[in-house]
């Protein structure tokens, strides 16, 4: 891969996010009216049902890999303790997405966020475009969950291939768990 090829999937990664990010305010803005905030809050980082002032950050560059449409595969499985009250929490991933396939077109990866066993944003998954299978393509996507109960919460993002006979890998990932207390 060219630098001309690497920086224009920087930069098409950083738009992305600011993308989401614009649409997370719009989100944020939606739940506020939902539930009242108690203290003061910095306007950055208000959320819902607070403000986001803890963060745990997980990266990993070893090669995971899934060829099976049935059975996902852990990008990150980790724990989250909240304290406090209920609370919003976001889920924001970053990484690097390849499909192996025979097929001729349509090269996708399946990937999705999971909270306590629940799907988040989506009955399913979301899907990424790969423009050139057997080449690592950069991806980002944001998840949130509202009104999630203190206590120690399972966070898992997995992925896998949407066609049966293809293979799914992911590489250089990382993931930003925001959240109030």
């Amino acid at each position: 891969m060219s630098k001309r090829e690497r920086f224009a999937g920087y930069v098409t990664v950083f738009l992305t996010l600011c993308l989401i990010s614009v649409s997370w305010g719009a989100e944020t803005a939606t739940l506020r009216s939902e539930v009242p905030e108690e203290g003061s809050v910095t306007p950055l980082l208000a959320t819902g049902v607070g403000k986001l002032q803890s963060a745990k950050f997980l990266s990993n560059s070893v090669v995971l890999s899934n060829n099976s449409v049935t059975a996902w595969v852990n990008a990150f499985n980790t724990s989250v303790t909240l304290t406090g009250t209920a609370q919003c929490v976001k889920l924001g991933f970053t990484g690097e997405v390849k499909i192996v396939s025979d097929a001729a077109s349509d090269f996708l990866v399946a990937v999705r966020a999971t909270i306590d066993g629940e799907v988040l944003n989506s009955d399913t998954f979301q899907t990424v475009d790969i423009a050139d299978p057997g080449v690592f393509s950069l991806t980002g996507m944001n998840w949130w969950k509202c009104r999630l109960a203190p206590g120690t919460h399972n966070v898992k993002v997995q992925f896998g291939p949407f066609f049966s006979g293809d293979v799914a890998s992911v590489r250089q990932r990382t993931l930003i768990i925001e959240y109030a207390q």
